[in-house]
């Protein structure tokens, strides 16, 4: 079998060719990252970045490129796998497209509409491995446990529409592992692979027909060996009710679920209040402030900020950061002193179930005044309160200030390490955390 390197290599450098050269990086993400491809089953999921606008004969030169890719190399299983977005950075940071190009499963398109979906969003931002160009993992956040429950509630309401009825494609008992991988990220507000999903549900006894899925997860660890078997087709075409039942498990979680976040955790405050600070939302009156703190190297330097290479591309992250402010499912202020001057800025990187996860940053003209200690407290007790039980915040290793901040609010240091890759290098982060007791 060909090893998969090449071809990926290959891509990269054809479509880097198409764009002119202007391709800033191409990224791979899905089952390919997590260890979970299988050749016959999976797809090469990706989202290539270009530099500059995709003109419209770029982007019909690159439209039809994983079929010529092919037909000059008929033997090579990878180059029809490639499936993703090919689109301009900016335009990626602003949430707004002029052109794009889509690869998918049943064709390709010329589009100015990029949706990337929260469980894709998640893989990119934790699994997701550059393979061409410049590393820059903060064009990737992590969507929060309500984006995840969202997408899984849109997946479940698609199950329930179009999976009545199956075919003979292995895709027919991959419904199985989708539900899986749908009720695994409900409970703990992780993304994983399908491969590992479905051992997870099998350990756990979530289904009460088992056999199913056990069969499933056979094939999928070698889908080639059963492609052609007319047993397992005809198995594969009478799944429509089994996969109803599984979805039924779905639905029993999802229940659940917003049962237990009606009884447990209350709506944010408006804003929080403190001796000498306001946490609030963003207003207009903010914008310029926030933006000069945000291309502060001393800030972005430590706080992930993208690259906010125009005028334009700074405005924008200020509404998308106005947005999260006004989000009532979203933890995230601004912080103000009382005469309303905005100094800082303090958010959720991940809310999950009882479980937070805090970011935030001071502008540097108000360090070393205990800002940031003041505003992390009242963040921390107003998390408790909303009914919250288990806290924590990273910190790139050579940031003591961050540290010492966690440390005077009663965060202690937890086995928990990771490597981040950002503006160009690797970073040691080191989280801490804190429990209600």
């Amino acid at each position: 079998m060909l090893d998969m390197d090449p071809s990926v290599k290959i891509m990269a450098a054809e479509i880097a060719s198409r764009l002119g050269g202007g391709l800033h990086s191409l990224w791979l993400y899905g089952s390919v990252t997590m260890g979970d491809f299988r050749l016959g089953w999976s797809d090469i999921d990706f989202i290539a970045f270009s530099n500059g606008e995709i003109t419209e004969e770029a982007a019909q030169n690159l439209l039809m490129l994983r079929q010529e890719l092919k037909e000059r190399e008929p033997e090579n299983p990878y180059y029809r796998l490639f499936e993703g977005v090919i689109v301009n950075i900016g335009e990626y940071r602003c949430g707004e497209y002029k052109r794009l190009v889509y690869w998918g499963t049943s064709g390709q398109r010329i589009t100015d509409n990029c949706e990337i979906d929260p469980f894709a969003r998640y893989e990119l931002a934790k699994y997701g491995k550059c393979v061409f160009g410049s590393a820059d993992r903060s064009l990737f956040t992590l969507p929060d446990y309500a984006e995840l429950a969202s997408a899984v509630r849109r997946h479940y309401e698609g199950i329930r529409e179009y999976a009545h009825v199956t075919d003979e494609r292995l895709y027919s008992c991959g419904w199985l592992l989708d539900i899986s991988r749908c009720i695994y990220t409900l409970k703990t507000g992780d993304v994983i692979a399908k491969t590992q999903a479905g051992e997870w549900a099998l350990e756990n006894c979530v289904f009460d027909d088992a056999a199913p899925l056990e069969k499933t997860l056979g094939i999928r660890k070698n889908p080639l060996a059963y492609k052609d078997d007319e047993r397992v087709k005809a198995w594969l075409a009478s799944l429509g009710g089994t996969v109803q039942s599984y979805a039924d498990a779905l639905e029993r979680e999802l229940e659940n679920r917003s049962e237990r976040e009606r009884k447990i955790i209350k709506n944010k405050p408006a804003v929080i209040e403190t001796e000498r600070l306001i946490l609030r939302p963003l207003e207009e009156r903010d914008r310029e402030s926030f933006i000069r703190m945000a291309k502060d190297a001393r800030v972005n330097s430590t706080y992930m900020i993208p690259e906010l290479e125009t005028e334009a591309l700074a405005h924008a992250f200020f509404e998308h950061m106005r947005e999260f402010t006004e989000n009532a499912s979203r933890f995230v202020y601004g912080i103000a002193l009382k005469n309303g001057e905005i100094i800082g800025f303090i958010n959720d990187c991940e809310l999950d179930g009882t479980r937070a996860e805090l970011g935030y940053f001071i502008g540097t003209e108000h360090w070393n005044r205990g800002y940031a200690s003041e505003a992390l407290f009242s963040a921390i007790a107003a998390l408790f309160e909303m009914g919250y039980t288990y806290l924590k915040a990273g910190h790139f290793e050579e940031n003591a200030a961050s540290r010492r901040v966690m440390e005077k609010c009663g965060m202690k240091r937890i086995d928990h390490e990771e490597e981040l890759e950002y503006k160009g290098r690797m970073h040691h982060c080191l989280f801490m955390a804190i429990e209600k007791q």
